[in-house]
């Protein structure tokens, strides 16, 4: 019995039609040049996307503690204050603003956080490398806010982090207490972050 070879019968012809599955290295070296681009681009966006969050945070909590406080004189019928320090320490003249602040009732009217005195509120330091400074006079060191719902003095609260000034925030009140936010100061000047 002779066997014959026919290179066209149909199954044989199927098995070898079947194309090749796989890429080239062609191919994968373009696949992987076109994803090094696209994260090149999304990498530095989704960076500063959270710094912005971060600070946008820290600008948020600020605002909230100056309404709190505007809100419990208003309520107490007395001087409320907000001012840098922490409950260990108190009110502390030395220490920076983003490092924490206390918002109190001023009984006395010292403008000192004394034993008595009900502290409403205590703020933990801010995030690493953001800095927060209080522009103002008569002090730099505290708010008040009085029966009436008026602040103590106008001033500007400046936000920074590693970014420098370009990326900085402000918060300004106004001696009717009101507080918004701005990329600039309350003369229209460029921010400047505190060393």
């Amino acid at each position: 019995m002779d066997v014959i070879f026919n290179p066209a019968s149909p199954a044989l012809s199927r098995r070898a039609v079947k194309p090749q599955q796989g890429y080239t290295l062609t191919e994968l070296i373009v696949t992987i040049a076109i994803a090094m681009v696209l994260m090149g681009i999304v990498v530095p966006s989704f960076a500063e996307l959270i710094q912005n969050s971060r600070l946008t945070t820290a600008v948020n909590t600020l605002v909230s503690a100056l309404h709190y406080t505007r809100s419990e004189a208003i309520k107490r019928n007395n001087a409320a204050i907000i001012c840098k320090g922490t409950p260990e320490n108190g009110c502390n003249t030395s220490q920076a603003w983003h490092d924490g602040w206390l918002v109190y009732v001023d009984d006395n009217g010292n403008k000192s956080w004394d034993e008595g005195e009900s502290l409403l509120r205590a703020q933990a330091p801010l995030e690493p490398q953001q800095t927060l400074a209080w522009n103002a006079f008569p002090s730099s060191n505290y708010v008040i806010y009085y029966p009436n719902g008026r602040a103590s003095s106008n001033g500007t609260f400046i936000f920074c982090d590693q970014r420098g000034a370009t990326a900085a925030k402000a918060l300004i009140i106004a001696k009717s207490g009101r507080v918004r936010l701005a990329n600039k100061t309350a003369n229209n000047t460029a921010l400047e972050c505190a060393p």
